[in-house]
């Protein structure tokens, strides 16, 4: 019986432990990952290399668009699909409003640097571009130009939309970061 009892109580401490550990996470998300509410239904769409502070993503909101933009509004972070899933923080300035966007996110979707939080981009990068020419740096092209080069190499070296996106949001964050 004095077994039971003991096991149970570090259990119970673990879980804690474990909550408490889950409850401060800061970094930056290192997938794409959609947020669902309790009952299962999708709230938001976050992107990889959005910072996450003390387990909570906050981003800035135009009136009427649906769009997580960071605080200059030059990087996306995602996209809403629920609005009760933002809570307005009050803050507000050049027509855009900070919202902190609620719900779970996994500590092994969380990485503590930009650059792990970028590792599997960065990898397929310099997969994909230097299997038939040298890889370009990223900062040779304006992400404007990128957004080009991106278009057409999608079709010439057969990426798909998926990886695509993924590698121009990938470049975009070194160029912006």
């Amino acid at each position: 019986m004095k077994q039971t009892i003991i096991i149970c109580y570090v259990s119970v401490i673990t879980v804690f432990c474990f909550l408490t550990a889950f409850a401060s996470e800061n970094g930056w998300l290192n997938k794409n990952i959609e947020l669902t509410d309790v009952n299962g239904k999708k709230t938001a769409l976050l992107q990889f290399g959005s910072p996450i502070d003390d387990s909570k993503l906050t981003a800035w909101m135009r009136k009427g668009d649906k769009t997580l933009y960071s605080e200059n509004g030059r990087m996306t972070y995602g996209i809403l699909y629920d609005s009760d899933a933002a809570v307005e923080t009050g803050n507000s300035k050049q027509g855009m409003r900070e919202v902190m966007i609620k719900g779970f996110i996994k500590s092994s979707f969380i990485s503590t640097s930009m650059d792990e939080a970028l590792r599997e981009y960065e990898d397929k990068y310099y997969e994909i571009c230097s299997s038939c020419h040298s890889a370009i740096s990223h900062r040779r092209f304006s992400v404007e130009q990128w957004a080009g080069i991106m278009n057409s190499m999608k079709t010439h070296a057969k990426i798909s939309d998926n990886d695509s996106a993924g590698l121009y949001r990938y470049i975009k964050l070194i160029i912006t970061e």
